[in-house]
């Protein structure tokens, strides 16, 4: 090799300045020698393409921590225009370059200073205007942590370097090709203008990966590998190649709803079947006010029971239907499961308890008129919208916690720091589902952690743990297996599902932190279960860019079963409709079940370059056997089923006892109406005695007042007849004085 010496810093700066300008370009597209760009000093791309292709030859000996260091008197900055547009430039006005401010250089009065009336486009696409300010200094680091500091970044430019085009040819000891597959669809439609999803296999095999595509011929990943492995590094990257385009069919994998109906046993078999419930609304049909049924809910058997020689029937042919039903569920199981194996993304299995719900469904069901048979056909009908609704009422879950806790022979708690059924905490997770200014629309899950301070009490308080943005309310279900039980009225549904997560970018990322930070309170309240829970109180003013539309606090507490594992999952949803907590939420609940082992079969696989080694026979995830993970699940809605019943007794007890209750309230104020009616009719009844008695004492009045004035009438007549009497009598004496006189 020939030798160097004497050429000092200045060979290795060009070799640097051309590395930078190669470094503006993006790795997804084929590479051009000597490629300059507009925003070039043409001075430096003359002295660049002016370098021998011995002085190329003799940089190979350059140790690649100098080849990667910074090239005097050219820095390079990266501007963001109002649409996001990301554009490089060449900054000459550095310290350690001739060239000075002056009043006609446009960084005259700007020491220092870059990207000067720039700004930012956060996470939203809205544009955010820098201010201007002054450079700040660097703060005191130790030299170990400069150090530290130095080899980390020259690791990353090392490793960061495979994601551009080769800048030398020269250096390159074997290349690879990939004949790329037409019926994926274009190489941009898949991986996208920079290869985006081939970044982490660039760095870790150490390759160049560039896409060439030529008029009417397939498109080649051409593969450059520096190393003296290069067969193997190129072997990898061809496998992890493989691995994407394979990740990016399982992508398009969406899950189909397959309905499975348990047959019930034959002593509970009934004639026909029909929705437990029916949910109405009023319409006009023909000018006439009528009722529509808009949606069913859950199954019950209804009808006469069937004859004692088809029940024996049936208990014979019982157990292999059932087997039947067994085999066709894991058989669609393990091929679901095989086709997402490629699928690099997160992924979660659960098994989920709730009741079934028709949202179409053809009339004779509603009417009662389908046998079973019929009923499993109805469930295959295109036409025919049905769920499988997970929500529960809280009471159900809460009794179901008790029952639980009153089981330690077959239930022990999940996590193995706590050794009491009865001391498994809640896990608790603040929901905020928001809207920003443009309409993006995105859920955030801020975990929410219980500490204890130093005192005697060890009162709980809350603080902020780790958070994750998703886009928008939506996951995509890959796999939906559900399963209808009429006999026991507790349907589940087994759903393999991914979310879309978000990334949120450094510049975007406080403003989630303080909506999330200022809605966190260090007490709790009490729901009215009655359950502990984190009391949250979000302030709008902390972030206005964020409208907040709902607001879901979910407390969820686990249980494992002592032979097989497998969890059971109680969560309790707490709901408030916009940013206001201080009203009562709307409670629910949920129960699902599944094994610790799904998850880190599940976990993600996004930067690894190894695949799922997920088996046919499902022994990754089902360890003692499919039979047993049955069992489990039917024992689970057996007891499920057993608390739902007693719920829904001690609800229509309740409500009997609202309706005695009030009944008897109707009772007892009929009994005052009618004591009080018959205290008016007595009153009435004693006025009129007291006004006919006032009339007869009246008239008794009146009869004795005019025997009072008779009596003076007759006393007065017969003073006026003793008066005429005596006058009588003293005229006779008068008389007969006068005849006495006269006959003397």
């Amino acid at each position: 090799m020939a030798n160097n010496r004497g050429r000092g810093a200045s060979y290795v700066n060009q070799v640097n300045a051309a590395r930078h300008v190669q470094n503006t370009g993006r790795g997804g597209h084929r590479s051009t020698s000597n490629r300059t760009t507009p925003y070039h000093p043409r001075g430096q791309h003359y002295g660049q393409s002016q370098a021998s292709m011995g002085n190329r030859h003799r940089s190979q000996s350059t140790s690649t921590a100098l080849r990667e260091g910074p090239s005097p008197g050219y820095q390079q900055n990266t501007n963001r225009d109002r649409s996001g547009t990301v554009s490089h430039s060449i900054d000459e006005n550095t310290p350690g370059s001739m060239e000075r401010p002056t009043p006609g250089n446009p960084n005259f009065g700007r020491r220092g200073q870059h990207n000067e009336n720039l700004g930012k486009v956060n996470a939203f696409g809205e544009w955010s205007p820098k201010k201007l300010h002054w450079p700040k200094p660097d703060g005191l680091t130790t030299t170990r942590r400069a150090i530290d500091r130095n080899v980390k970044n020259q690791m990353k430019n090392e490793r960061e370097r495979f994601l551009q085009d080769p800048i030398e040819e020269d250096r390159i000891l074997a290349y690879g090709f990939y004949i790329w597959p037409q019926e994926d669809g274009p190489v941009v439609d898949v991986l996208g203008t920079d290869l985006a999803p081939l970044r982490h296999l660039r760095m870790s095999q150490k390759v160049y990966i560039q896409c060439l595509q030529e008029d009417g011929l397939a498109e080649i990943l051409k593969i450059s590998s520096e190393s003296a492995h290069s067969d193997t590094h190129i072997a990898e990257a061809i496998r992890g190649i493989r691995l994407v385009v394979a990740d990016a069919r399982a992508r398009a994998v969406l899950a189909t709803p397959k309905y499975f109906v348990i047959p019930p046993a034959a002593s509970a078999t009934r004639e026909f079947i029909g929705p437990k419930q029916v949910i109405t609304e009023a319409a006009v049909v023909d000018d006439v006010e009528t009722t529509k049924n808009v949606m069913c809910i859950g199954t019950l058997l209804v009808g006469q029971d069937l004859p004692e020689i088809e029940q024996q029937k049936r208990s014979k042919t019982g157990a292999s239907r059932n087997s039947d039903h067994i085999r066709d569920f894991k058989d669609r199981l393990s091929s679901s499961l095989m086709e997402l194996a490629p699928l690099k993304t997160e992924m979660r299995m659960r098994v989920h308890f709730g009741h079934v719900v028709f949202r179409k469904f053809p009339p004779q069901y509603t009417a009662f008129q389908q046998s079973i048979t019929e009923f499993t056909a109805m469930l295959g009908h295109p036409h025919l919208r049905v769920e499988i609704d997970r929500m529960i009422p809280g009471i159900v879950a809460f009794k179901m916690a008790h029952k639980i806790v009153g089981l330690p022979d077959r239930f022990r708690p999940a996590s193995g720091r706590v050794l009491s059924l009865r001391e498994v905490p809640a896990k608790h997770t603040e929901v905020l589902f928001v809207t920003t200014r443009r309409g993006d629309e995105f859920r955030i899950e801020a975990e929410i952690d219980a500490r204890y301070d130093e005192g005697t009490d060890w009162s709980e308080e809350f603080q902020v743990g780790s958070y994750n943005v998703f886009r928008d309310d939506r996951r995509d279900k890959r796999v939906e297996l559900s399963t209808i039980d009429p006999e026991r009225q507790v349907d589940y549904t087994l759903q393999v599902i991914t979310d879309n997560m978000v990334e949120i970018p450094d510049s975007s990322r406080k403003e989630f932190e303080k909506l999330i930070e200022g809605s966190i309170s260090k007490h709790h309240r009490v729901d009215s279960l009655p359950i502990r829970y984190p009391q949250v109180h979000p302030d709008p003013r902390y972030n206005p860019e964020l409208q907040i539309t709902k607001l879901v606090m979910r407390s969820v507490i686990q249980y494992a079963l002592q032979n097989s594992g497998f969890v059971v999952e109680l969560s309790f949803y707490r709901s408030w409709y916009g940013p206001d907590t201080k009203p009562e939420p709307q409670i629910a609940a949920s129960i699902s079940m599944f094994h610790p082992r799904w998850d880190l079969e599940m976990e993600s696989m996004e930067n690894s370059t190894a695949g799922r080694n997920w088996k046919r026979g499902l022994s990754n995830f089902f360890e003692n056997g499919f039979d047993t993970f049955f069992n489990e699940v039917q024992e689970i809605q057996e007891l499920l089923s057993v608390t739902a019943n007693e719920a829904e007794q001690e609800a229509a007890a309740r409500q009997a006892d609202m309706e005695a209750q009030a009944g008897l309230e109707v009772e007892r104020k009929a009994a005052q109406e009618a004591a009080a009616d018959q205290i008016a009719a007595d009153a009435e009844i004693a006025l009129q005695i007291v006004a006919r008695d006032a009339e007869a004492g009246q008239i008794a009045t009146d009869a004795e007042i005019a025997l009072q004035i008779v009596a003076r009438e007759a006393d007065a007549d017969q003073i006026a007849t003793d008066a005429q009497i005596a006058l009588q009598m003293v005229a006779r004496e008068a008389a007969e004085e006068e005849a006495a006189r006269r006959h003397r």
